[in-house]
């Protein structure tokens, strides 16, 4: 029984990273629901969907600017990249 919910929680988070493959370049609005040094987690209004937004990428200079950012802030992102390696 726990595999097979393992392996139903794999499949469908498999789903939604398909599901918002199809979707990058798009803006979103959602509100952060954990924080790290390297990363905020938020969660997507439009689709109650969690994802990282990482705090710089390899070969760019891109930070977040995290202040004032808390548990529950709002936010907005644009959508760049979906890993479906689950």
């Amino acid at each position: 029984e726990r595999r097979a919910e393992f392996a139903s929680k794999d499949e469908l988070q498999y789903l939604k990273c398909e599901l918002m493959s199809s979707k990058l370049g798009e803006e979103f609005d959602g509100f952060v629901t954990n924080l790290s040094d390297e990363s905020v987690v938020v969660q997507l209004f439009s689709y109650m969907i969690e994802g990282f937004v990482l705090g710089h990428k390899k070969g760019k200079n891109k930070r977040i600017n995290r202040s004032g950012l808390k548990l529950g802030s709002p936010v907005r992102l644009v959508l760049s990249e979906v890993d479906l390696k689950v």
